[in-house]
């Protein structure tokens, strides 16, 4: 419309990208990204209130889940990539995520370090380093903080819940 802001048909069609089809822009983001960063509620709040956020925080919100490996992934890495002030990339990130820059960072390495420590027997140093921190103490640092157990208690309970399911 004339006022740049979606359609109420533009918005239905966003949210169900969101759902169902592959080929959308975030569907490329990566299925388990959006289902963590993104709800039906924020989408419809972000496009309405400011469309540009919409749109440019998706953009660096793919770079980050493009770079999250890179321990050197920072706000002045993304405001350098886009050209954009490190207030701005703050503002898009709070609103596509509900996160901090830095929290929403820490978030997205700590879903795939759950998932290394679940399917295989990498040593806490090493999938520290994989999935982007600087050595094992950030990373042990970032599970206590947000998920309040060790990235070995979280190992060992995974492995528990596995023999659990196993017997009859």
């Amino acid at each position: 419309n004339r006022a740049g802001l979606a359609t109420p048909s533009e918005l239905i069609w966003v949210c169900g990208t969101t759902r169902s089809h592959k080929n959308s822009s975030l569907a490329r983001i990566g299925e388990g990204y959006r289902n963590y960063f993104f709800s039906e509620h924020l989408i419809l709040v972000i496009i309405r209130a400011r469309p540009d956020l919409f749109y440019k925080g998706e953009l660096v919100l793919s770079f980050i889940e493009e770079n999250y490996q890179n321990p050197a992934l920072s706000a002045q890495m993304i405001c350098d990539r886009f050209r954009i002030s490190d207030t701005y990339v703050t503002k898009l990130i709070k609103q596509q995520t509900g996160h901090g820059l830095v929290e929403a960072i820490h978030r997205l390495r700590l879903r795939y370090a759950k998932m290394l420590l679940r399917d295989t027997d990498l040593s806490v140093a090493k999938i520290a380093e994989e999935v982007g921190f600087s050595n094992r103490h950030g990373l042990i640092r970032s599970f206590q903080k947000y998920e309040g157990i060790s990235p070995s208690g979280f190992r060992e309970m995974q492995a528990n819940d596995v023999v659990r399911r196993q017997r009859p």
